[in-house]
């Protein structure tokens, strides 16, 4: 995963996974 993403993006694809 880039560790470009912003806090939210994170948030994001955590809740995804």
């Amino acid at each position: 995963m880039p560790a470009n993403l912003s806090t939210e993006e994170k948030i994001e694809m955590n809740d995804k996974a």
